[in-house]
């Protein structure tokens, strides 16, 4: 039998029940004991109402501990879950669940706009289960809506199809399903729990979406050793102060989350900060700048573990490496580690050391994706995934077995931890009516979007920026529209980005390409 993603979570249960597993601020604490009846229930209620050909529920909602129940829950059921992001526009759940049926629907707390999305989408979920009970009443006519079941008891079942799916988009902007399994994903955390070392008198502070695949370690990284999960508010976020307020207030010992909320949060607050639980400070989903590390270091004592954990949808965990001072930011060793990479199309970097010859990375690793499930093709059970991953990142490897990142070998780049295409932002922007084309920039400096683009017809800049607002997430909204006559081209005809990132400035751009 395998062991299943939630296994090491029932031992605490039977041992300590009444142990505190989630918190939600000083206002709420709830318990293993409830937190495992509450996963009951829901899965009871799943039991009871879906055949067994839906083998994946979706969970939308704000991060809670019923979301976190209820994720339990459909692992209980054998199914697999699936948390989509709350601030997706209509059309993207509209592809999801159109393409990907059938799939269950559990909702947690809807806010005002995304009760008005779920009013303007036509998915068609095989069942809705409504905790909160905010849905509105035109929403999703004729889907049946279940009454959660008050039994608690355990009738745990072994898996339907895989232990979570996260959806992600290509270049194309369809989304495609990335399948982990309950194998993949434990010895992620086996790996994860080698380095970290999360004990039980731990407080992990969950800052990141569910949404997110970092994610998964808050939870079941803290659920699998007794520790307990303190979910943090975006809006606290928002406020770099009552971030690491938050901190102290609710002893948080660890975080996981992207470099640049870590950078935004330091850069922006006012006063000084006394750091009295904080233990590891995890980073993932982006590079770090030296400017963050300087940050880091300057605010936080010395006592503080940084870590550098490298990896992506597609391969939870990979690498991991503590910071202990400013040098060698990206850089991994390889000794000792339970996971393969290889270098391929290598080429002398820009300084053309033979030493360090720069390819793209490829990963083979225990703790990696078994497929994709792709549009149109709702069958888990035969996904298989044997190959080698190409991650898309640059890296060389030296003579001493350290593995050092370079940078992107496409045009795939990380915003805020998000993983995103440019070219499915620009294959957005071009479906709108009016335009023509679209070449969309990534200043790295800034970290900031530039769409420039050609009219079909007359529009303005603000209106195509509000178009794009109902077709594309937050985090892939271009910062800045700028309309041209005409998109500098190569000599092969294709477009040429790369005048667009060299010239000096926005009226370079526009002398130059409106003739």
């Amino acid at each position: 039998m395998n062991t299943l993603i939630y296994d090491s979570f029932l031992e605490w249960v039977k041992k300590e029940p009444e142990r505190k597993a989630i918190l939600e601020g000083n206002s709420i604490a709830k318990s293993y004991r409830e937190l495992f009846e509450m996963g009951c229930q829901i899965a009871s209620t799943i039991d009871l109402n879906a055949i067994d050909e839906v083998k994946t529920v979706a969970l939308l909602g704000n991060k809670s501990f019923n979301s976190i129940a209820v994720i339990l829950g459909i692992l209980f059921s054998g199914r697999a879950y699936s948390p989509l992001d709350i601030n997706l526009p209509a059309i993207r759940y509209d592809k999801i669940f159109e393409n990907f049926s059938p799939i269950g629907l559990i909702l947690t707390g809807l806010s005002p706009q995304l009760r008005y999305e779920l009013t303007r989408t036509k998915i068609n979920p095989s069942f809705i289960l409504d905790l909160v009970g905010d849905l509105p009443e035109e929403a999703f006519k004729g889907v049946p809506r279940l009454t959660l079941s008050g039994k608690k008891q355990f009738n745990g079942r072994q898996p339907l199809s895989y232990a979570y799916l996260l959806f992600t988009s290509g270049s194309t902007g369809k989304p495609k399903g990335v399948c982990i399994s309950h194998n993949a994903a434990n010895e992620a955390l086996r790996m994860f729990q080698e380095h970290i070392n999360i004990q039980e008198d731990d407080i992990i502070g969950n800052q990141v979406s569910l949404c997110f695949d970092l994610s998964m370690f808050d939870i079941f990284s803290s659920l699998s050793q007794g520790a307990s999960i303190c979910l943090i508010p975006p809006m606290v976020t928002s406020v770099p102060n009552r971030f690491l307020n938050y901190l102290n207030e609710n002893a948080i010992t660890s975080i996981f989350t992207v470099p640049s909320v870590v950078d935004y949060v330091l850069e922006n607050t006012n006063s000084s900060f006394n750091n009295r639980s904080l233990r590891r400070l995890l980073l993932s989903g982006e590079p770090i700048a030296l400017n963050t590390i300087r940050k880091i270091f300057k605010a936080f004592s010395s006592n503080l573990e940084v870590w550098n954990l490298y990896g992506a949808t597609e391969i939870p965990y990979a690498l991991a490496e503590k910071i202990t001072n400013e040098k060698n930011l990206n850089s991994f060793s390889l000794k000792g580690r339970n996971v393969e990479v290889r270098i391929e199309n290598e080429v002398a970097d820009i300084n053309g050391e033979e030493k360090s010859l720069i390819g793209e990375l490829l990963i083979k690793s225990p703790a990696m994706l078994s497929g994709y499930l792709l549009e149109g093709n709702s069958n888990l059970t035969n996904l298989k995934y044997e190959e080698w991953y190409p991650t898309g990142d640059l890296a060389s490897i030296n003579e001493k077995n350290v593995i050092t990142l370079h940078g992107r070998a496409d045009r795939q780049v990380k915003i805020k931890g998000h993983r995103v295409e440019l070219d499915a932002i620009e294959h957005e922007i071009e479906n709108t009516p009016e335009v023509k084309e679209a070449a969309v920039i990534y200043h790295k400096d800034t970290k900031k979007l530039s769409a420039y683009i050609t009219l079909i017809t007359n529009c303005t800049e603000e209106e195509i920026k509000k178009r794009c607002q109902n077709s594309l997430s937050p985090f892939m909204r271009p910062d800045s529209f700028h309309i041209i006559k005409e998109l500098p081209r190569t000599a092969s005809g294709k477009k040429d980005r790369q005048k667009l990132i060299s010239a000096d400035d926005l009226q370079e751009i526009r002398k130059a390409h409106n003739g």
